[in-house]
């Protein structure tokens, strides 16, 4: 194997080259590969960097396109699930506190009023019954005549949308 060693001016060229003719391409990509606009920038930028910092290794690569969307996939699964870690927590200090005004009988303060502009009534009432008044999955499967996977499906969906809410307040 023979080692070139390349000019800074080169290396930058390349680069340039490279992430004019990938940006829209990767783009379009890191955009399927995740539902969260937050992220789609961090996504594009950390591949790229990537690309910047190891462009002595992609310029001599014999597939440096298949390389950058690796790369891509990689940054996208990373910051995604780190993302979805976060979301998670912030829904779960928030159900934390809507419990502990349960355990205090204070739970009355808790209205559908505070979540009407995120929930439905029906939503709202699905989480208060698990969360405040405690009921199973298994017992609200039972109430509303479903399975239990699809009574946890729509507790998930409901989750969702308040950790939607959650981030753009």
């Amino acid at each position: 194997m023979i080692i070139v060693n390349y000019t800074k001016y080169e290396l930058d060229d390349f680069f340039n080259k490279v992430f004019l003719e990938m940006y829209e391409e990767i783009f379009r990509y890191v955009r399927r590969l995740t539902n969260d606009s937050r992220v789609l920038e961090d996504i594009l930028q950390e591949t790229f960097f990537e690309a910047y910092k190891k462009i002595d290794i992609l310029i001599e690569h014999e597939n440096y396109r298949g390389w950058i969307y690796k790369t891509a996939r990689f940054k996208a699964l990373k910051l995604n699930s780190r993302v979805r870690k976060t979301d998670n927590k912030q829904v779960e200090l928030v159900l934390s506190e809507v419990q502990e005004l349960g355990q205090h009988d204070q739970y009355d303060f808790i209205t559908y009023a505070d979540y009407k502009e995120v929930l439905s009534e029906s939503e709202f009432n699905y989480l208060y019954k698990h969360y405040i008044e405690g009921y199973t999955y298994e017992e609200l499967a039972l109430e509303e005549n479903i399975q239990i996977g699809a009574c946890k499906m729509r507790m998930s969906r409901i989750l969702k949308k308040l950790r939607k809410s959650l981030i753009y307040k």
